[in-house]
């Protein structure tokens, strides 16, 4: 599905740079990297959630969903040490996400992160369909 360019939920909280890209250096000179996503939503509610963890026995997510609940999700491991699952029919909108590692919560260092709830959090969007007001586009301009 097409995703349009969305600085709003792209960019690092910090350094206005995309979350999972990083800057190595070349003989060419800095070129952008891509890391691994630690969350990915598309617009029809699927999200897929990625964690480095190794040495891990178990990692899950969870997230608060439209009635307030929150319930961990488990991953699966690959054999590349990130574990990973896509979970379909989450609502559309702004969500805390917390990483559990070996039954303790991890921030994942490959996921968005922002301060709310009084702590620093992992975060995700579902894009709503109905809702464009944030989305970069071209608009008329002067001449």
């Amino acid at each position: 599905m097409y995703k349009p360019l969305n600085p709003a939920f792209e960019e690092h909280g910090l350094f206005f740079n995309p979350a999972y890209m990083t800057m190595k250096l070349t003989k060419g000179g800095p070129k952008h990297v891509e890391n691994l996503r630690g969350v990915v939503a598309d617009y029809d509610g699927n999200v897929t959630f990625s964690m480095y963890a190794p040495d891990a026995k178990e990692v899950s997510v969870s997230w608060v969903d439209i009635n307030y609940q929150e319930k961990p999700m488990p991953l699966d491991k690959k054999e590349d040490g990130v574990w990973s699952k896509t979970y379909s029919g989450v609502e559309p909108g702004f969500h805390y996400c917390h990483f559990i590692v070996d039954g303790q919560p991890a921030m994942n260092p490959q996921a968005p992160f922002g301060y709310g709830s009084h702590e620093v959090e992992n975060f995700f969007e579902v894009p709503d369909k109905e809702f464009d007001d944030y989305l970069v586009k071209d608009v008329p301009h002067c001449i």
